[in-house]
């Protein structure tokens, strides 16, 4: 009897220490903090298009018409006209300039917010503009594609000042958008109108300076000739590689020539001109008849944060928000704006790692 006795009162303990470990997680202690990562939208300007660059940060289970839950913004920031961005895997965010003699790469501190300087920049020695994607491995290598070239450019871990790169790769069309995968694969999508879209997957660093894997084909999706071109991303919860394919006025679509956006999923492995595991498409999706700016995956959920925005620019723009494994002419779990930009001139999206929002 005693030891049954002994045995409730453990298991009773166990369940009360359970339920005041997952209050803590709900509130706004630091483990809560640690719990949920961020997702960070670079905004080229405000939906009036006369502002300089700013970021902002929303939480994932954002819906409707919200405020960012920060802003990095102001003349100390440094950015300007700003597309891309991405995280190393401390949680230092890397800001991307997109033209002209400012377009450096910043860096800011983890959960950096205000009008707060960037602890170190960087820009090659090249004279380089049009910078389109960026992405940071594991080991703090820094890779950026351009569509003056057109070419990717490696960077060493820690780059200040005007720096050569360590590589520049060329490709037989554009490289639109680049993703590290959880091995540092370089994933790139590259836009061709004769050859089709593809991805490209080089090895770490890209050191070999040709992708070992390639899909491109009919039976891809991919497009191509059609004006479109591929926005990728990597999910570290499925092992899977989500390309958005859809037309974008600066890189030659033109006004509302989406009629079949889509996202559409491969295996991390996958080679040849192969058909994806799943695509999300179709009218129900609200992907049709907006430009994919920007493509991530909660790295905690899965879930696929989807960046869109009607041709032209400074037209409100949202981010929609499908299930992990959501294929066909799915609803989406939801989607938001910001109150006050409209992600009007909203481009790249990134995710900070989990352990800090």
């Amino acid at each position: 009897m005693k030891t049954m006795i002994r045995l409730v009162l453990v298991v009773s303990v166990a369940f009360a220490a359970l339920l005041k470990t997952q209050a803590v997680v709900d509130d706004e202690s630091p483990l809560a903090a640690r719990a949920l990562p961020r997702l960070y939208v670079a905004n080229a300007s405000d939906s009036t298009g006369n502002t300089p660059g700013f970021i902002t940060a929303y939480d994932p289970g954002s819906c409707g018409s919200v405020a960012p839950i920060l802003t990095i913004r102001g003349a100390n920031t440094r950015i300007l006209d700003d597309q891309t961005l991405a995280f190393d895997r401390s949680g230092n965010l890397f800001v991307q300039n997109f033209i002209g003699g400012n377009a450096k790469t910043l860096v800011f501190l983890p959960q950096a917010s205000g009008n707060v300087a960037p602890i170190r920049f960087f820009s090659g020695n090249t004279g380089d503009r049009d910078n389109l994607s960026i992405a940071v491995d594991s080991k703090g290598y820094v890779f950026i594609v351009r569509r003056q070239g057109p070419v990717m450019q490696v960077f060493a871990p820690g780059a200040s000042g005007t720096v050569s790169p360590l590589r520049t790769i060329s490709f037989d069309g554009t490289p639109i958008s680049v993703a590290v995968d959880d091995e540092d694969n370089v994933i790139v999508g590259v836009q061709s109108s004769d050859l089709g879209n593809a991805i490209e997957v080089f090895g770490p660093q890209a050191q070999e300076g040709s992708p070992k894997r390639l899909i491109r084909g009919s039976n891809t999706s991919l497009g191509g000739n059609d004006s479109t071109v591929p926005t990728v991303a990597f999910s570290p919860v499925n092992d899977r590689i989500y390309v958005g394919v859809s037309t974008r006025q600066f890189l030659g679509g033109a006004i509302s020539q989406n009629p079949n956006a889509h996202v559409s999923v491969f295996p991390s492995d996958g080679n040849g001109n192969i058909a994806p595991v799943r695509t999300i498409s179709g009218t129900l999706t609200g992907l049709n008849g907006t430009s994919i700016y920007g493509l991530a995956a909660n790295p905690q959920t899965g879930e696929v944060f989807v960046m869109t925005n009607p041709s032209p620019f400074f037209m409100p723009g949202s981010v929609i928000v499908f299930a992990r494994l959501a294929k066909g002419n799915a609803l989406p779990l939801r989607s938001f704006t910001d109150s006050n930009t409209s992600l009007g001139e909203a481009f790249g999206i990134a995710f900070s790692p989990p352990k800090l929002r």
